[in-house]
């Protein structure tokens, strides 16, 4: 079983040794009982997702897994085939910088979207879209100008690549 949240509620996740309150704003966290919007979402919003999942920046990670509640044991999935990406399902999370705040969604997001017809909220949308490549210094600068500030100091201890 997943965390629920509301799309856009602030997300409370995160809040280990402070609150991040307007700051962490929650997206795709969908549970069996609590309805949710469904709808088409354009396909360069799925693919930018998916390559978003592949490898994504985490500030923390906690122990467990997360499946689908809505599918049936026998058709529960932990990875997605996208093309030629294969992405791992329930135990990573997406931060998506926004305008002052940072989105946040599980990558079963991509699950959701693509097996139940979720259809995430515009503004997170266009976020993702905007999204520099994830682990970029773009995205790294991002995170830590629009995230609470404990991200900002995660960010500066993150490791970067050698070019």
């Amino acid at each position: 079983m997943m965390t629920w949240y509301d799309d856009l509620s602030p997300c409370t996740y995160f809040d280990l040794d402070q609150p991040h309150g307007e700051k962490l704003l929650a997206v795709g966290w969908l549970e069996r009982g609590h309805p949710y919007p469904q709808g088409s979402i354009a396909r360069a919003v799925q693919t930018k997702l998916v390559s978003l999942c592949e490898n994504p920046w985490e500030p923390l990670t906690f122990l467990g897994w997360h499946t689908c509640d809505r599918c049936l044991p026998t058709e529960r999935r932990d990875a997605v085939q996208a093309g030629e990406m294969t992405v791992p399902m329930g135990n990573e999370n997406l931060f998506i910088p926004g305008h002052g705040l940072l989105y946040v969604a599980p990558s079963l997001i991509v699950h959701f979207i693509a097996v139940h017809g979720y259809q995430p909220p515009p503004a997170f949308c266009a976020a993702v879209l905007a999204c520099p490549p994830m682990g970029s210094e773009d995205y790294l600068q991002a995170i830590s100008s629009n995230g609470p500030a404990t991200f900002a100091k995660w960010v500066r201890e993150t490791p970067r690549k050698i070019q």
